[in-house]
């Protein structure tokens, strides 16, 4: 039983580690995307489709 609740915590802890790396990554690619202009551009094409509709 013992065993079986340590390879639980240590799940649960690899998934919280899994998470963490997998939201860090995402925000430096958004925040590399906006740099770059991206998201400038994003605004500029739904601006001008809010414009046509």
């Amino acid at each position: 039983m013992l065993r079986v609740k340590r390879q639980r915590e240590k799940l649960r802890e690899s998934v919280i580690i899994f998470t963490l790396n997998v939201t860090a990554s995402v925000s430096m690619t958004y925040s590399n995307l906006l740099r770059s202009g991206f998201f400038v551009l994003f605004r500029f094409i739904v601006t001008m489709l809010l414009y046509l509709m």
